[in-house]
């Protein structure tokens, strides 16, 4: 996928724009499984001059979520690890308070995209209401996990994970449940 056909002016070099198909609009991706591949070819041929500086998952950026969003599992894994250490404030009273970006304390937009991130990694739903709902897409099966979260529909979406193991699993309303596409343990490779 490509940004944009032409530019008149220098594109941006610290995104990674032409991943905006894949996360923010799910129009490729997880969402739509035939078209994953694509999604992860764009982001591995991101032009090596916009790749050091939009691979790098800078603190606003949503690198993670577009790691979800190709369901690697193990290249989320380390990216919400990253997002989330508060590496870069050691200094900080509490612990979420990442950053700074360029100048703040606390950036909220680490904390954020982070969160973001983690929710996309254990649900992506289709962007539209009768959807399917795509669960653990990019979740690393041996971190144990209790969630509950919304989705268009409207639906609610609970689910428990302990030892790689679904334990629970609770869509609301119940019509919804067949909608549910569980990716957990179907990465053969990252």
């Amino acid at each position: 996928m490509l940004p944009a056909k032409t530019y008149k002016v220098p594109y941006n070099k610290w995104e990674p724009i032409e991943m905006y198909a894949a996360w923010p609009y799910r129009l490729v991706g997880i969402t739509w499984p035939d078209t994953l591949q694509l999604g992860r070819d764009t982001w591995e041929t991101v032009p090596q001059d916009r790749a050091r500086l939009c691979k790098q998952g800078y603190y606003w950026m949503a690198n993670l979520a577009n790691m979800a969003a190709l369901a690697w599992p193990e290249k989320a894994k380390a990216r919400a690890i990253y997002k989330l250490a508060n590496t870069t404030a050691p200094q900080a009273h509490f612990p979420a308070f990442f950053g700074p970006g360029h100048d703040w304390l606390p950036d909220h937009n680490w904390g954020g995209a982070g969160m973001v991130g983690l929710q996309e990694m254990l649900l992506a739903p289709e962007p539209h209401p009768g959807g399917k709902l795509h669960l653990f897409p990019a979740w690393p099966a041996e971190w144990d996990v209790d969630f509950k979260l919304h989705a268009p529909g409207p639906t609610i979406v609970e689910a428990v994970l302990r030892g790689g193991k679904l334990v629970s699993l609770k869509v609301t309303p119940k019509s919804r449940g067949k909608d549910i596409v569980n990716w957990l343990g179907t990465h053969a490779s990252d």
